[in-house]
């Protein structure tokens, strides 16, 4: 999906947003968060749906992945590699996705190829954010957060994004940072985005 400011042509900033893990590109967390970025800002919104969301077929690994993780979750065991096996699948589709779609977008004469690309996700799309953001040099700004996915600390060393998310002067959210710069952990269980984040 790709939501415009009504007037004018680009090149104007253009925004991903992918939406967390369980939900879709339509889900009212994107769609609030795009009209925001349209109407107050006059950016360029785009989001897609993860493999097995949405409109999108469902995907038999990242199925399993899912029912394992469940069922371990009923029985109180700890989820061992297969989280970070269910976000390596997901992201494995994802990144050469968001590829395409960026570079399809750049062509409109409504986004343009000269303004700068942000990325927005929390949660699994905060997970998925950190791969896609580290391998994607057109990607100038990012807020990625709401996870604690240890297994990506080498990955999340390489984001090189020139405009830095969480200025230190912003309150910081209990946890250890993963790249303090770029990301925050939030701790399993609680609920809710902190209020700094909202």
């Amino acid at each position: 999906m790709l939501w415009t400011p009504v007037e004018g042509r680009g090149p104007r900033p253009l925004v991903l947003i992918e939406h967390g893990g369980g939900q879709h590109k339509q889900g009212w967390e994107v769609i609030s968060r795009a009209f925001r970025y349209v109407t107050a800002c006059g950016f360029a919104v785009a989001a897609i749906d993860a493999p097995g969301t949405g409109g999108r077929p469902e995907h038999p690994e990242i199925r399993r992945l899912v029912a394992l993780i469940d069922a371990r979750k009923a029985a109180g065991e700890p989820l061992g590699a297969a989280q970070p096996a269910l976000y390596e699948t997901v992201a494995a589709q994802l990144i050469p996705d968001w590829r395409t779609t960026l570079d399809a977008l750049q062509h409109l004469d409504c986004v343009g190829d000269s303004g700068p690309v942000g990325y927005y996700g929390l949660s699994a799309a905060g997970e998925s954010g950190i791969r896609l953001v580290a391998a994607e040099h057109r990607i100038t700004a990012a807020v990625l957060g709401l996870m604690a996915c240890d297994w990506l600390i080498d990955t999340a060393a390489r984001i090189t994004v020139s405009r830095p998310i969480h200025p230190q002067s912003t309150p910081r959210h209990p946890g250890t940072p993963l790249c303090p710069t770029y990301q925050h952990r939030h701790t399993e269980g609680e609920g809710g985005l902190p209020a700094y984040q909202a």
